[in-house]
């Protein structure tokens, strides 16, 4: 399955999420990332973090959002979330966060020497796992036409893992008099384990992988009244704890 970013046009066409969108840039999105950090910008880190390369390896961030758009292209939303950064070898603690989907860039905020508010889109490649309002992002298992590393929420961990990729695009919005452009989110949901990674579809797909434990699966599902349907998200994660048990011995 394929992911594309969505890029800011004049007119846009949305056909499915794995449509690119051809459109003329819209001048009201600022937006500007350089490649390399500055020697003066780390400086004012230095600080903070002690210029730790692991943690401020990426671009400067910088982007703003007009009140015309309805939505936000951020992962919960455009606040900034407590959070935490994991990396190979040291994990990063009581950071200030984001998580802009739609251009895929984990974004850090902090105060720097000058007491000025900075921002730092973070080097994907690096992170092991973050966390961002109590909720665990991982690197997605599968990848689109590039190797992009891309980040989806971990519901459940484990043997067998349930993974929620999310991705917006800007739409525009027509009818009933009104014209404007919004975000619209996109979720596919899909099961991982060390030798797969599949569209999490219905409880068929979990028979399928797991079949010595299809008749415990149906006894728990029954006993505890789960329904594990695509909006149900809950009922779902509660089967795949579940099943992780019996995998396990738990």
């Amino acid at each position: 399955m394929t992911f594309f970013n969505a890029y800011h046009k004049d007119r846009m066409v949305i056909t499915s999420i794995i449509v690119i969108l051809l459109l003329q840039p819209l001048a009201v999105y600022p937006q500007e990332f350089t490649d390399t950090i500055s020697k003066q910008v780390l400086y004012h880190l230095d600080p903070v973090y002690g210029v730790d390369q692991r943690l401020v390896s990426g671009p400067v961030y910088n982007r703003t959002l007009p009140g015309s758009v309805l939505g936000n292209p951020y992962f919960i939303d455009e606040g900034w979330k407590a959070g935490s950064v994991k990396f190979k070898d040291l994990t990063f603690e009581n950071l200030n966060l984001k998580y802009d989907i739609e251009v895929n860039r984990i974004v850090l905020l902090f105060t720097n020497a000058n007491s000025s508010k900075m921002q730092i889109a973070l080097d994907n490649k690096a992170i092991v796992s973050l966390i961002i309002d109590g909720r665990q992002l991982v690197p997605f298992p599968g990848h689109g036409v590039t190797d992009t590393i891309r980040f989806c929420e971990e519901i459940v961990g484990g043997e067998l893992s349930y993974l929620v990729l999310r991705s917006k695009i800007l739409g525009l919005q027509s009818g009933m008099g009104n014209r404007g452009y919004y975000y619209k989110e996109y979720m596919t949901q899909w099961l991982h384990n060390d030798s797969l990674l599949v569209p999490f579809r219905s409880k068929r797909y979990i028979y399928k992988l797991y079949p010595e434990h299809k008749q415990e699966m149906k006894q728990f599902m029954r006993s505890a009244k789960i329904y594990p349907y695509p909006w149900r998200m809950d009922d779902r994660a509660a089967l795949i704890r579940f099943c992780n048990t019996l995998l396990t011995g738990n």
